[in-house]
C-alpha cells in the first residue's frame, strides 16, 4: 500500500500550519525554484499527498504548471516516492515500469523525472521536491544530491511552520484557561450585558448590566424560560415591544446562527443585540446573548448624517446660487433658501447701504410674508442688536430676542415699531465677500421660542457664504456687462463719426479727381504743359487719399458688424490675373520684376469675387511699396476643397520684434530712411479680417533684407450667404 497522509492527528497539524489551503508559500516557491535551475529542468515541485490526491505547495516553471492546482494519485509520480520513502530517477518515463502507464505520462507528455521524499524527524513522508523534464534525460548524482538537500530544506521550513503554529494554540489555550479564570468577575461588572442560555433556554446566568438595562432583578429571571421572560418581563422596557418579542423568538427557533439587531428603550437608549448557539461543552444547543449601550454612537450617526445631509444641501444651494448671475433674482433665491431651510416665518435679506449719516440700511429682498409687511416700516438703524451682523462681527441666535439685554435699548420704539411681525425666535448671519466686505446680512425670524438650533445656524452660515461668493460672481459679471456695452456703444460711435467722416471727405475729393481729369483733357480749355504734371500730382494725391478713406470705411464696416459677404460664383484665374494687370505698371515704373502664376484653365470659386480682389490688391501694392529691386510674384494654387494664394517679395522684410504685429490695426514697422511710404496702417489688418470673414485665414514668414511671404487660404465654396 502506497503511505500517504492518512493520519487524522498528522493531518490536523498540516491544516493548523496552513500547508493544505492550496496556497502557494513563498519559501517553498524559491525552494523548487533552485532544484530547476541546478538540474536544469524546465519545472520543479513542491507537493504534499493526501489520501486522495497530490497538492502542490510550490511549483516553478512554465503555464499551465506554474498555476496547476491538486491531481488525483492515478496522476502521480510522486506517490511511489512516498510509498517507499526513498528517492527515484527515472530517465525515459515511457519505458520505465512505476510510470510508463500513468496518466502523467500519456496525458501531460511528462518523460523524465527525479524525486526526493520531505521525511520529517519523525519519520513521516509527506511529499517530495521533485523536477521533471519533457524529454528523456539522465539525471547525475549531483543532481539527485541537490534534490536531497533542498528536500531537507522543505521539511525543515514545514516543522518550523508545525512548531510555529502548535505553540501559538498552546498559548491561545493557556490564555484561554487564564481568562476563563477571571470571567465571571469581569463579565459581572462589564458594561456589555450578558445572558447565557442552557439547551432549553433558561437563564443560567446574568450580569448586573442586564440589571440596569432592563430594569430588573437578576433573581427574578435566573433558572426561568427566556421565552417566558420576554412576554412577562423583559419586552416592556423596549419601544418596539412586540417586534422585540417575535424577533428573539424567531432567533430561538433556529437557534443555528449569529444573530445581531439593534433596539430602543422606552428611556431613550439604543442597546445592540449579539448573540450565538453555543455548540459544546454543558451547554451545548443553548445560545449566549450580549446587549451593548450604542446610544452615543447612535448620536453620533445622526450628527453625522445631519451634517452630510447639510453639507449636500450647502453643496446643492451653492451650485445653484452660482449658475444665477441676475444680483436681484440670486439674493431672492438665497433668502427663499436660508427661510425654508431654517424653518423660519419670514426672512429677509438687508443690503449694506449707508447714508450720509453712515447708518442706513436698505430692505433688498423678503420670503416668507409679502414685501408690504415691512415696507411701511423704516430701514433698520444700526442698534446693538443688528450692529454684530452688519458689522461682520458673527452670527446671532437667540431663543427669544425680546429677552436679549441688547434689545430694546434706544429709541424711539424700544424694539419693535408697533404693528411689525411679532419675532421670538432670532437667527442673523453677516454676508461677507472675499475682500473683507460685509455686503449685508440674511435675518430670520419666527414668533415661536427656541426653534432655531445649531444645525440651522450651520445652514445659515453654509448658505451665507455661497451667497457671498454668489453676489461677488454676479457684481463682476454685472460690471464686466456694463463695461462690454460701453466699449461696444464706443465703437459703434467710433464707426458712426469714422463713416461720417469719410464720406464728407469724400464728396469733395471725387470732385477734385474729377476737375483735374477735365483740366488734363483741355475742358474747358488746354491747360499750359508746363502745369500738367502738377494737375497729375493733384489727382494722384487725392486718389491716393481716397484709397486711405476706403481702407478707413471698410474697417469700421467690420469694426461695427455692418460689411456683408456678397457669394457668388466666379472664375479665381480671370480675378488674378485682373489684379495682376492693374499692378504690373505699378511694379515697372519701380523697375520691378512681376510674375502672377495661376492654373491652367478656370478655377470656379464660390466665395466674395469683391473681397478676394481687396486682399490681393492690399498684399500685392505692399509687396511693391516695401521691395526697392528684385521681383513681387503673386502666385495662386488650387488645392482640394481651398484655394492658395501667395504674394512673396525681395523687399526690405520684416524683423522678428515686428513680425507678430503686423495684423494689429494702425501698426506700422520702421522702414528704412530712405523709403518714403505711407498709409493708415489698416491694410493687413483688413487683409486678416477679411480673409477669416471669408471661412480662411492669412500668414507671414520674412526674412529681414530678404523679403516677406504672405500664404492666404480660403475655401473654395462659402458655406453660408449673408
Amino acid at each position: 500500500m502506497i503511505a500517504t497522509l492518512t493520519n487524522p492527528a498528522q493531518l490536523d497539524v498540516l491544516r493548523a500550519a496552513d500547508l493544505l489551503a492550496g496556497e502557494r508559500i513563498e519559501a517553498f516557491d524559491r525552494l523548487a525554484r533552485a532544484a530547476a535551475r541546478a538540474t536544469h529542468a524546465p519545472v520543479a515541485q513542491v507537493n504534499l499527498l493526501t489520501a486522495d490526491e497530490q497538492l502542490p505547495l510550490a511549483c516553478y516553471g512554465p503555464e499551465p504548471w506554474t498555476s496547476a492546482g491538486a491531481v488525483p494519485l492515478d496522476f502521480s509520480y510522486c506517490k511511489h516516492v512516498v510509498g517507499t520513502a526513498r528517492p527515484l530517477r527515472v530517465a525515459d518515463a515511457r519505458e520505465h515500469p512505476l510510470t510508463r502507464d500513468s496518466r502523467a505520462t500519456t496525458e501531460s507528455g511528462i518523460a523524465a523525472y527525479a524525486a526526493a521524499p520531505l521525511t520529517t524527524d519523525h519519520g513521516h513522508t509527506l511529499g517530495t521536491l521533485c523536477v521533471f523534464d519533457f524529454h528523456p534525460r539522465e539525471w547525475t548524482d549531483e543532481h539527485m544530491e541537490i534534490l536531497d538537500d533542498l528536500a531537507a530544506l522543505a521539511v525543515s521550513e514545514i516543522q518550523a511552520r508545525v512548531a510555529a503554529r502548535r505553540q501559538t494554540r498552546e498559548a491561545v489555550a493557556a490564555s484561554e484557561a487564564r481568562y476563563r479564570a477571571l470571567a465571571d468577575d469581569a463579565l459581572d461588572t462589564s458594561e456589555v450585558g450578558t445572558i447565557i442560555l442552557d439547551a432549553e433556554f433558561r437563564v443560567i446566568w446574568v450580569n448586573r448590566a442586564i440589571e440596569r438595562f432592563f430594569d430588573v432583578e437578576r433573581v427574578r429571571i435566573l433558572g426561568r424560560d427566556k421565552r417566558l421572560l420576554l412576554h412577562e418581563e423583559l419586552k416592556h422596557r423596549v419601544e418596539d415591544s412586540d417586534g422585540f418579542e417575535r424577533l428573539l423568538r424567531a432567533i430561538y427557533a433556529a437557534n443555528d446562527s449569529v444573530a445581531e439587531f439593534e433596539c430602543r428603550l422606552k428611556d431613550g437608549r439604543w442597546l445592540a443585540h449579539w448573540s450565538r448557539p453555543i455548540h459544546s461543552g454543558v451547554y451545548a444547543g443553548g445560545r449566549i446573548e450580549h446587549y451593548y449601550d450604542v446610544t452615543e454612537a447612535k448620536r453620533a450617526e445622526s450628527v453625522l448624517r445631519e451634517h452630510a445631509r447639510v453639507a449636500e444641501t450647502l453643496h446643492s444651494l451653492g451650485e445653484s446660487f452660482a449658475s444665477e448671475l441676475n444680483l436681484e433674482a440670486l439674493v431672492e433665491r438665497v433668502t427663499d433658501a436660508a427661510t425654508a431651510l431654517t424653518g423660519a416665518q419670514f426672512g429677509a435679506f438687508f443690503y449694506n447701504q449707508k447714508n450720509e449719516a453712515g447708518e442706513s440700511y436698505t430692505l433688498y429682498t423678503i420670503s416668507g410674508v409679502p414685501r408690504e409687511a415691512f415696507s411701511k416700516f423704516p430701514n433698520p438703524r444700526n442698534t446693538p442688536v443688528f450692529h454684530p451682523t452688519f458689522a461682520g462681527e458673527g452670527v446671532v441666535r437667540s431663543d427669544d430676542i425680546t429677552q436679549d439685554p441688547r434689545y430694546g435699548t434706544m429709541g424711539p420704539h424700544f424694539g419693535m415699531p408697533k404693528g411689525h411681525l411679532p419675532v421670538r425666535s432670532y437667527l442673523a448671519v453677516p454676508v461677507t465677500s472675499s475682500s473683507g466686505e460685509v455686503i449685508g446680512g440674511i435675518f430670520l425670524g419666527h414668533e415661536g421660542a427656541a426653534l432655531f438650533s445649531e444645525t440651522h445656524e450651520r445652514l445659515a452660515v453654509g448658505i451665507a457664504s455661497w451667497a457671498a461668493v454668489a453676489v461677488d460672481n454676479a457684481r463682476l459679471y454685472d460690471a464686466e456687462r456694463r463695461a462690454r456695452a460701453a466699449a461696444e456703444e464706443a465703437n459703434r460711435a467710433k464707426a458712426d463719426f469714422l463713416a461720417t467722416m469719410s464720406h464728407e471727405l469724400r464728396t469733395p475729393l471725387n470732385a477734385t479727381i474729377g476737375y483735374s481729369d477735365l483740366l488734363l483733357m483741355g475742358i474747358p480749355e488746354a491747360i499750359p504743359t508746363a502745369s500738367q504734371a502738377q494737375v497729375r500730382r493733384i489727382g494722384a494725391s487725392a486718389r491716393h487719399l481716397l484709397e486711405l478713406i476706403e481702407e478707413i470705411l471698410s474697417f469700421s464696416r467690420i469694426e461695427a458688424g455692418r460689411e456683408r459677404v456678397d457669394v457668388e460664383e466666379f472664375d479665381v484665374v480671370e480675378l488674378a490675373v485682373g489684379v495682376g494687370e492693374m499692378l504690373e505698371p505699378l511694379a515697372g515704373q519701380q523697375g520691378l520684376a512681376f510674375h502672377v502664376g495661376v492654373p491652367d484653365g478656370p478655377v470656379p470659386m464660390r466665395s466674395d469675387a469683391r473681397k478676394i480682389r481687396q486682399i490681393l490688391l492690399n498684399l500685392l501694392s505692399n509687396a511693391i511699396k516695401f521691395t526697392e529691386a528684385g521681383s513681387v510674384e503673386l502666385q495662386v494654387t488650387a488645392r482640394e476643397g481651398e484655394m492658395e494664394f501667395v504674394v512673396a517679395d525681395t523687399g526690405i522684410g520684416i524683423s522678428p520684434e515686428h513680425l507678430a504685429r503686423v495684423f494689429e490695426p494702425f501698426y506700422q514697422a520702421e522702414t528704412a530712411k530712405h523709403l518714403r511710404v505711407s498709409g493708415t496702417g489698416l491694410g493687413l489688418a483688413l487683409v486678416r479680417q477679411v480673409s477669416e470673414m471669408l471661412g480662411g485665414g492669412v500668414s507671414v514668414e520674412s526674412t529681414p533684407g530678404q523679403g516677406t511671404r504672405f500664404t492666404v487660404r480660403l475655401p473654395r465654396e462659402l458655406p453660408f450667404e449673408s
